[in-house]
């Protein structure tokens, strides 16, 4: 077999198909046709451009916020940690001064 996309299924023969390039019109009409398709080009190329900018936008706002919400969370958690170790200080010294009460309370029953 030769060139497949040349091969008919159809009819199971080689077709022969040539391209030709036909053009009509006055050279006038048919730079008016190519400068148009490429202002469409560029326009494509532009709207690309634009939706490409707001998607790296749209991507670099959720990584803000992210990372907004990332450092609240570690404020919060600092915070926290914070509380537990005051926390664990004031029963530090209530123990401290309990010992002290029930030190003073066995020297006075010593005495008597």
């Amino acid at each position: 077999m030769d060139d497949p996309t040349r091969w008919s299924h159809s009819t199971g023969e080689l077709e022969e198909r040539e391209a030709t390039v036909g053009v009509s019109g006055n050279a006038t009409d048919l730079a008016i046709v190519l400068s148009s398709g490429d202002l469409v080009r560029k326009d494509r190329q532009k709207r690309k451009k634009k939706g490409e900018e707001q998607e790296r936008e749209r991507k670099e706002k959720e990584w803000f916020e992210r990372e907004k919400v990332k450092m609240e969370r570690e404020r919060v958690d600092a915070r926290e940690k914070e509380k537990e170790k005051e926390k664990e200080r004031e029963e530090r010294e209530k123990w401290k001064k309990e010992k002290e009460k029930e030190k003073e309370n066995d020297e006075k029953e010593v005495r008597k």
